[in-house]
């Protein structure tokens, strides 16, 4: 993989050519350690924001190359992202707690309505920081739909390819919110609720939370295919990544998943600078 004339060009086997301009790329993923990348296509990703992920010998996301600066604003935006009250990061982690387990009752209840109402009468037990850890009360309702025609289900690191196809989709959605965090000016490293000191993307970690659903959207929608393999295929892959692309509902107008990120990365920015608690969180549209 290579820069030429502002374009990815990259060259596979058997004579395979493509030509990709870099304006129009956000996520690279390199999945084998075969593969050779120029230092000038890395600066050129890196200046539009673009980010790279780097796969391990398992085949699962093992790293991310993320721009240093991706915002005109960013020394200010940061030192807001630094200093923001306890008090603000409590509100704002309340809403994001509470968004996500509203997407996980409108994921749920596609395929068990009961389950669904459940889930987003939960989600109006939600407070400020989160106290009574109702996100861990909801997961553990939630993911008890992936338990299905007999299929065991744990979210279990290396326990089945259920869960091997959440992790994916997950690591594919980590990148692209660190993408939309930088982009907005702020360091991923600090977070709002994640905050272990070896962890660098705890803000990520944060962010990505009410769009967690929508991967599992993915997966539940082709449970079938999911469960008759023994390891994730190419395909599979590409239809977890294609989650970016999901219609998402975010302050009433429907968007790509990645643009929706980004508004959502926006506002956390402007929620730091105005000490405001008003961050945008996506919703799951009706899916028929």
């Amino acid at each position: 993989m290579r820069l030429k004339l502002g374009q990815l060009e990259w060259e596979g086997e058997n004579g395979a050519h493509a030509f990709v301009p870099v304006e129009d790329i956000g996520l690279v993923i390199i999945e084998s350690s075969q593969v050779v990348i120029t230092c000038a296509l890395i600066q050129a990703l890196s200046s539009v924001n673009a980010v790279v992920v780097f796969c391990g010998n398992n085949h699962m996301p093992a790293s991310l190359l993320t721009p240093m600066a991706g915002h005109t604003l960013m020394q200010k935006v940061l030192r807001a992202q630094i200093t923001a009250p306890s008090l603000q990061k409590d509100i704002l982690w309340g809403k994001i707690v509470k968004s996500k387990i509203e997407n996980q009752g409108k994921v749920a209840g596609i395929f068990n309505k009961t389950l669904g109402r459940d889930l987003r009468n939960l989600s109006k037990e939600v407070k400020r920081a989160d106290p009574a850890n109702i996100e861990a009360q909801a997961a553990k309702t939630y993911f008890s739909i992936f338990e299905n025609n007999g299929i065991a289900f744990s979210r279990t690191p290396g326990t089945g390819i259920l869960n091997s196809a959440l992790d994916y989709g997950y690591s594919v959605l980590r990148a692209a919110t660190a993408r939309s965090l930088v982009s907005s000016g702020m360091n991923c490293a600090l977070g709002i609720h994640h905050h272990s000191q070896y962890n660098s993307f705890c803000l990520a970690d944060d962010i990505m939370e009410p769009y967690r659903p929508f991967v599992d959207f993915m997966v539940l929608s082709n449970f079938d295919t999911f469960a008759s393999e023994d390891k994730l295929t190419t395909e599979m892959k590409k239809n977890l990544i294609s989650c970016l692309t999901m219609d998402v509902t975010v302050s009433e107008m429907k968007r790509p998943l990645s643009n929706a990120l980004q508004l959502t990365t926006a506002s956390l920015a402007r929620c730091f600078t105005d000490g405001t608690y008003d961050i945008v969180c996506p919703s799951v549209p009706e899916y028929r």
